[in-house]
């Protein structure tokens, strides 16, 4: 028991070794050996967590959804969920903003991150980031250099089409569902989610409709948390977005 405990608090797992185990106890009680209920109890499948979040607010945005100033706090509950499904591999886009702060959550936990951007690098950055300024700038290139893979749902320019944002996280959703079938186990959704956002193609609320089972679905209220920040005298929607 002893040895099996130490080997089981050994962080962060190799999950690898973690599904080629699992199948080796489904083969071996398939063939009528019995095993310690503790041993199978204890040997978990890997967590896999795909985000959709809400992008930080523009300077001109119109409601204020996620403001800069809301940052810590969003940080602070997305770890906070992460810790609490036990997160391992993680699948997301990188805006700035939720996106952004659950990749970083992740590379701190030591977990495995795969990103997808939904066209070319440099339009993203231009249209998904830098508005954001110089700081989430530097932190998207940090998130892509740290990640397992990048991947692009197609190298094209974005053009103002949403449905590309639409298609990356079909596209993530996808890719999250097949990688959880090989690993014996079923994907969590953690959202960063605000009711009064925008629900076009490709937003969290968009992603949450596709998501095909609730049991499995996390959200993070960014309503609540705007709810329990202290009112500053520039915290209207307008407030500028720092650029440090």
């Amino acid at each position: 028991d002893r040895a099996l405990d130490a080997t089981l608090a050994v962080r962060p797992r190799h999950l690898p070794s973690v599904v080629a185990l699992l199948r080796q106890m489904d083969m071996l009680q398939g063939s009528g050996l019995r095993l310690a209920n503790k041993v199978r109890e204890c040997v978990r499948a890997p967590t896999l967590v795909v985000f959709g979040g809400q992008a930080l607010d523009a300077a001109d945005a119109s409601t204020a959804c996620f403001p800069p100033a809301l940052e810590h706090a969003v940080a602070k509950a997305i770890a906070a969920q992460l810790e609490a499904i036990g997160a391992e591999v993680g699948f997301s886009s990188a805006s700035a903003g939720s996106e952004l702060l659950f990749v970083e959550a992740m590379l701190d936990r030591g977990a495995e991150v795969h990103l997808f951007l939904p066209f070319s690098e440099a339009d993203f950055v231009r249209h998904r980031v830098a508005y954001a300024g110089s700081r989430w700038e530097r932190r998207f290139r940090s998130a892509c250099k740290l990640a397992a893979s990048v991947t692009f749902a197609t190298d094209e320019a974005y053009l103002g089409h949403d449905a590309l944002l639409r298609f990356n996280n079909h596209l993530i959703q996808g890719m999250a569902q097949a990688q959880a079938q090989l690993n014996l186990t079923q994907p969590h959704l953690v959202l960063a989610w605000d009711y009064a956002a925008d629900s076009r193609e490709g937003s969290a609320a968009d992603f949450m409709d596709s998501w095909p089972d609730i049991g499995t679905l996390h959200l993070i209220d960014l309503d609540e948390l705007r709810a329990q920040q202290p009112p500053t005298p520039d915290s209207g929607p307008g407030q500028a977005v720092a650029a440090a």
